[in-house]
């Protein structure tokens, strides 16, 4: 389509989504019902897959010092990115989806389609990792948010972690590296 393709040659285009998926996620997000919440994942994931053509087209110019991508903001897309990850794994949420999910409750009786939660979470995460370099988690949020998000999915869901592809596997070794070494206590608790 023309905006995943806008999106691949400017990632800031994808960022209006995100925002709007985030805000959604933060605010009306725990009141839906189980229809609405399986159309939001599903809206998520298509996102998500829209910003992954973009990131993936940024991750080789995006190797520059944390200063200048404050400076050119590129960073709000991943921080973006995690805060959405975050309010699609609330545990509040998370619970009422896995609760709900395959139980008929539209109005004709029929089940409402599964959706996969840390599926499109994991996605998400292997969107955002190729970004995220050590000079990336020198931004104080980011750094907080990623090793928040990567520490509840460990806990939750650890043995997805084993189908990430090699170069994902590093990435994600290099953060934790980064991380391990942080001077911010919750920073290197998450990291374990």
């Amino acid at each position: 389509s023309a905006g995943a393709g806008g999106a691949a040659a400017d990632p800031s285009q994808a960022e209006p989504f995100l925002r709007f998926a985030n805000k959604y996620g933060e605010s009306l997000l725990p009141f839906v019902g189980t229809e609405d919440t399986v159309a939001f994942f599903n809206f998520c994931h298509g996102v998500l897959q829209t910003y992954e053509v973009a990131a993936l087209s940024a991750a080789s110019t995006t190797r520059r010092a944390a200063a200048a991508l404050e400076e050119e903001g590129l960073f709000e897309d991943v921080q973006q990115v995690l805060e959405l990850l975050a309010h699609l794994l609330a545990k509040d949420f998370f619970d009422s989806v896995s609760d709900a999910v395959g139980s008929p409750s539209s109005p004709s009786g029929e089940a409402p389609p599964l959706v996969d939660a840390p599926g499109v979470v994991f996605f998400g995460l292997s969107t955002v990792l190729p970004l995220v370099t050590p000079d990336l988690l020198l931004i104080p949020k980011l750094c907080k948010s990623f090793f928040e998000l990567v520490g509840h999915m460990a806990s939750d869901h650890a043995g997805r972690f084993s189908s990430l592809p090699p170069p994902l596997i590093s990435a994600l070794f290099s953060a934790l590296d980064f991380g391990l070494a942080h001077d911010n206590a919750s920073v290197s608790r998450e990291s374990l």
